[in-house]
């Protein structure tokens, strides 16, 4: 409970993370006074799927620097060698700094969302499960990029390396996975298009997509050609879920090959 009230006391002081709360709901604003000429029938899910394609770009970039800086932070003003130095050892802390960073930034997070979801119901509408669906996509996303930023921060010698190296994580998710997947694709055969599932779905990015726009309904799984019913092996929730497990696996393991890296 120490470490989530520290680190709630930190990120509201951030200008930082109100800057970008207020740009979402700037262009949530903005999208709303565009979809309102929408039929009615098509204007609301469209609405959601391109609100996260506008949040696909933002969202992890944040999440990288926040995640990242969380952790330096703590190596620069010397906290983190005096908790290990007492009664931690590194992997607990860090286990403790997630669950309070995680907890901070998804809880504030949400409640912009919901807040959002007035107003989508004030001018465009409002279905359930559709919204549901909406924010454990982006609470997912959120969560995976804020794990992936804590393992920079342990993994960063000094501080411009910590922002080289969140820019260009950023630019791999947003663009270099998926310039690689072209690559692969001439290569897809019928034999070996489930490991290519397995990569595809390793990107945050496209998990959430598949799964957004799966569930609601813009991407019938009962019409799928065969080839893509092999490659969607299992359902895109599962993937998403898988997604989440993968990556903060990888967060923890990176924390614990870095762990010392930039401490003095």
């Amino acid at each position: 409970m120490a470490y989530v009230w520290k680190e709630w006391q930190e990120q509201i002081r951030s200008q930082g993370l109100w800057l970008v709360m207020g740009m979402f709901v700037f262009s949530s604003l903005m999208l709303i006074s565009d979809f309102r000429a929408y039929p009615t029938d098509q204007r609301y899910d469209m609405y959601l799927v391109t609100f996260y394609n506008v949040s696909q770009y933002l969202l992890p970039l944040f999440s990288l620097f926040v995640g990242s800086f969380a952790i330096w932070q703590e190596k620069e003003q010397k906290t983190l060698l005096i908790l290990i130095a007492k009664k931690e050892s590194f992997l607990t802390f860090y286990f403790k700094k997630s669950i309070a960073l995680q907890s901070v930034l998804l809880g504030l997070f949400m409640a912009v969302y919901v807040f959002l979801s007035f107003l989508l119901k004030l001018f465009i509408g409002f279905h359930r499960q559709g919204f549901l669906i909406f924010l454990f996509t982006i609470m997912a996303l959120l969560y995976v990029f804020n794990q992936i930023g804590l393992s920079l921060g342990s993994l960063c010698h000094s501080r411009l390396q910590l922002v080289g190296a969140s820019i260009m994580t950023w630019f791999f998710f947003a663009f270099l996975f998926d310039l690689g997947l072209l690559k692969l694709l001439p290569l897809i055969t019928y034999d070996n298009v489930q490991l290519f599932s397995l990569l595809f779905f390793l990107q945050p990015i496209q998990a959430g997509r598949i799964y957004l726009e799966a569930g609601l309904g813009l991407f019938p799984l009962d019409q799928l050609s065969r080839l893509m019913a092999l490659m969607l092996w299992l359902s895109p929730g599962v993937f998403l879920v898988l997604n989440v497990l993968v990556w903060t696996g990888v967060s923890f393991f990176a924390a614990w090959a870095g762990q010392w890296k930039g401490v003095r």
